[in-house]
């Protein structure tokens, strides 16, 4: 998954466009982490309103000299307490995400068949509420004789993912992101949702990475290029018959993700669409 934010941003940058034209302006901000994106439709309007929480101070002078609208500071304290009121996130029937311990604790309670993983409500971009996201975690909670399956995470993020893997019951998970603060956070919420670290978290860049070992299943929440530079290396490190779960896509990018990894000669099952995102399922023939 791409990488979340650690705190709570400081900055954002908002600009009201037609609703007509949205598929372009996703295309045109197609350099933005998708987990940073927010798409805010006007019920009754023929208006939509684009809101991205910048990395930097840099990106954010990027998208106001070449796009327009307006940058404003959110107070960490207004964020974060947006952040904590938010309600409780339903992945299928399976998985439940929630922001805080209180609510974490309340939902066991009520849904004692659910898995329940609590994600702090500062990590408000790595809990499962976009699109591509929630669309992995949904075909994980479907996958049958996870007990039996070896999972990698690439671009873990919050690790939301792995975790997922590892309370469905597979017996070997691992993870990494090119970011520090994203591998610290995961291994952070491991620690607050089981009682021993079990997960391999690592920091590294997927361009230095050397595949060791294959798995059955490898789920890679990322940008379109990267994916496609990478289809090769990622897919070595399949198992025959091995599932891959690609995400962070575009609907517009969907032919050239589908050509560039059926050049690979995996053969694609599903393709899953939310919003303007979209999903795929590989197999390693």
């Amino acid at each position: 998954m791409p990488s979340i934010f650690s705190q709570a941003p400081t900055i954002m940058w908002t600009r009201p466009i037609p609703s007509k034209w949205l598929d372009a302006w996703c295309e045109r901000l197609a350099f933005i982490d998708p987990t940073r994106l927010t798409v805010v439709e006007i019920p009754g309007s023929a208006t939509t309103r684009l809101q991205v929480y910048p990395s930097n101070q840099a990106t954010a002078q990027k998208l106001l000299k070449h796009f327009g609208g307006s940058l404003r500071k959110i107070a960490p304290k207004d964020w974060l307490h947006r952040s904590q009121n938010r309600e409780a996130i339903r992945i299928g029937t399976r998985f439940i995400l929630s922001n805080n311990s209180d609510q974490a604790i309340q939902m066991k309670i009520k849904y004692p068949n659910r898995i329940v993983l609590h994600l702090p409500a500062g990590l408000a971009f790595g809990t499962g509420d976009h699109a591509t996201t929630s669309m992995i975690l949904k075909a994980i909670s479907l996958l049958p004789n996870m007990d039996q399956q070896t999972v990698l995470d690439i671009g873990t993020g919050s690790g939301v993912l792995a975790l997922a893997c590892r309370a469905m019951g597979s017996p070997s998970v691992e993870a990494f992101d090119y970011d520090p603060i994203s591998t610290r956070t995961a291994r952070e919420n491991e620690k607050l949702n089981f009682p021993h670290g079990k997960i391999r978290w690592t920091t590294r860049d997927l361009f230095d990475w050397k595949p060791k070992l294959s798995y059955n299943l490898i789920t890679a929440n990322l940008f379109l290029e990267t994916l496609v530079n990478h289809s090769n290396k990622i897919i070595s490190a399949l198992t025959s018959g091995g599932l891959l779960f690609t995400s962070g896509l575009l609907i517009s990018q969907k032919e050239e993700a589908i050509v560039a990894f059926k050049k690979t000669g995996l053969k694609l099952l599903t393709t899953q669409k939310r919003n303007k995102w979209i999903m795929h399922t590989w197999r390693k023939r």
